[in-house]
């Protein structure tokens, strides 16, 4: 499990749920729960989860980035 999905399920909400208060699709969640999100939705998901901004930021290591 990621830290972003963890951190959902000790909020105690489903994906359907969290997906529906977040107002982005269970597909884009899932997405979102093994890559990371946007600052936007992260800064959204962590004040519906109550919990820190970096565990949906994308992590490094995950980057296709060259350097």
């Amino acid at each position: 499990m990621t830290p972003a999905t963890i951190a959902r399920m000790e909020a105690g909400l489903t994906i359907k749920e969290a997906s529906r208060r977040a107002r982005i699709s269970e597909g884009y969640l899932r997405q979102i729960e093994r890559r990371g999100a946007s600052y936007s939705v992260a800064r959204r998901l962590a004040a519906l989860y109550q919990c820190r901004l970096d565990v949906f930021l994308p992590r490094k290591e995950d980057s296709k980035a060259p350097f």
